[in-house]
C-alpha cells in the first residue's frame, strides 16, 4: 500500500498548494518538471499531475476514475473542457480538497503513470 507524506492538516480540512505539492512529490519516483510553460509531475517520465495556474492542478485519470470523483466530490473536480477531458484528465480546485480527497485523488493518477512493478510495490 502507498504510503506518501503525511501532512499536517485536520480530516475535512482544505491543503495548501505547498503541503500538496509537497504530497505529490513524496510519491515513488515522482519529479517536478514543465510543459508548455506549466508545472507538472511525472513518474518515470510521465506526466500523472499539472499545476497551470495558481488554486487548480489537473490530474491524469482513467475516464471512469474522472466520473467517481465528479460525481462524489463535484466541489473539487471536473471534466476538461476540452478533447483531453474525454480522456479522463481532470481540474481539481486545490482550495476544496481536503488530505483524503487529494491523497485519494493523487494516488489513482499515480498510479494510472507508474511502472507497473513499482505500483505493486507500494
Amino acid at each position: 500500500m502507498l504510503k506518501p507524506l503525511l501532512l499536517n492538516v485536520l480530516p475535512g480540512d482544505a491543503v495548501s498548494e505547498a503541503e500538496l505539492i509537497a504530497l505529490i512529490l513524496s510519491f515513488p519516483q515522482a519529479e517536478q518538471s514543465s510543459h508548455f510553460g506549466h508545472t507538472d509531475f511525472r513518474a518515470r517520465g510521465k506526466i500523472f499531475a499539472s499545476h497551470p495556474e495558481p488554486e487548480r492542478l489537473v490530474l491524469k485519470l482513467s475516464v471512469e476514475q474522472q466520473e467517481l470523483l465528479v460525481e462524489t466530490a463535484g466541489e473539487a473536480f471536473a471534466k476538461l473542457p476540452n478533447k483531453w477531458g474525454g480522456k479522463g484528465w481532470t481540474s481539481a480546485a486545490i482550495p476544496a480538497l481536503d488530505d483524503a480527497t487529494a491523497r485519494s485523488a493523487l494516488q489513482m493518477a499515480w498510479i494510472n503513470v507508474a511502472p507497473k512493478s513499482l505500483a505493486r510495490s507500494q
